[in-house]
Parts: C-alpha cells; structure tokens; sequence
C-alpha cells in the first residue's frame, strides 16, 4: 500500500499490485501537499494548502482531529517512533509539534 495527497482536496491509499485506489479521505478545504502513516498504519497524518494537518483513522476512513496553527500551506509531516508526536512544517517556515492524543500544540514553533 502507498498514500498520496491529491489536488482535489482528497488522500487515497492505493494497491501497488493491483493498481486500484482502495480508499478516499476528504477533509482538506484545498489540496493535499504531505501524508505519511502512523507507525502502527492505523492512522494518516495529512497536511495541506488549506494550513491545517489531519488525523484520520485508516479503517474508518474518518477525520479524528485538525491540528490548526499554520499560516499558509502545510507541506510536510511526520511521526516520531512513538506514535504519540507529530511535527507539520509550512510555508510560513514553522516546524508544529503536536501531540496525538491530548492538548494538541505542545511548543513554541522551532522556526
């Protein structure tokens, strides 16, 4: 399986080998820049044009948190080890670090 953020505001996890789209998230207000799976591949964290990151359970397909404090497009995003962290980056140069479940930002930008 691989997963790829799209310009019509959707992700989709794909099957390699049989070519096919097995599932669609829509959520973002505009295009998808950055997605990658959780440690565990139970969730997608997304990033996209509209300045927020996403959190979205694989199985059910939906939406389980928007993580908001970009200004401007949100093009990178990753999990640490744990599963328990994630960290966005955007355009308006910002590295986010935001806890999974919990409060949400837990510092300061770092840029």
């Amino acid at each position: 399986m691989v997963i790829a953020g799209c310009s019509d505001h959707t992700l989709r996890i794909w099957d390699l080998e049989r070519g096919s789209s097995l599932q669609s998230h829509r959520g973002h207000e505009y295009g998808v820049f950055a997605v990658v799976f959780s440690p565990d591949s139970r969730r997608i964290l997304s990033g996209g044009a509209d300045g927020k990151a996403r959190l979205w359970d694989v199985r059910t397909g939906a939406c389980l948190r928007s993580f908001e404090g970009h200004k401007g497009d949100v093009n990178a995003v990753a999990y640490f080890p744990s599963g328990q962290l994630v960290i966005s980056g955007g355009k308006d140069t910002r590295l986010l670090l935001w806890q999974v479940d919990g409060i949400g930002r837990i510092k300061a930008p770092y840029c």
